[in-house]
């Protein structure tokens, strides 16, 4: 990965899996092809693929020392994808809303407040500029990505 050629890095990697998938080699080989997808530096990332690969490395090789690295970087790719799709919905929702009232407009900044909290956690609460309560929504931050249900 250091010299960027990752379809290659990928391709084989594929190679060693498929040469023997049962092997501790091919473990090796299915995680490496996750992180490649998954690759800070990769132009290309694909978080859908590395969740599949590293679900096909669960399947394969339940027992291995990484299955556990495995499982947290599902549940990280998952969470990136959930609020990738949160984002992209609020943005629809900003410009719809930019085209009713206009974009300085202080109903503007509470509803989108609204938006932004309801949709992270499902509770609203702004304060008199429109702006998030840290001292509230931080807590519920804490919990959602600790897997535990918002208030």
């Amino acid at each position: 990965m250091k010299e960027k050629r990752y379809n290659e890095a990928v391709a084989a990697y594929k190679k060693i899996a498929a040469d023997s998938p049962r092997s501790a080699l091919a473990a090796d080989a299915l995680y490496e092809i996750a992180l490649v997808h998954l690759f800070h530096d990769n132009p290309r990332k694909e978080y859908a693929q590395a969740i599949r690969t590293f679900e096909e490395f669960l399947k394969l090789h339940p027992d291995n020392k990484r299955a556990p690295e495995a499982q947290n970087w599902i549940y990280i790719l998952r969470t990136i994808q959930e609020l990738k799709k949160n984002n992209e919905q609020l943005n629809m929702s900003i410009e719809q809303l930019n085209s009713l009232f206009g974009k300085d407009s202080a109903k503007l900044k509470e509803i989108y407040c609204s938006e932004i909290i309801s949709s992270i956690c499902g509770e609203t609460s702004c304060n008199d500029h429109g702006f998030l309560r840290s001292s509230e929504v931080l807590p519920c931050l804490e919990r959602k990505f600790s897997k535990t249900e918002c208030p």
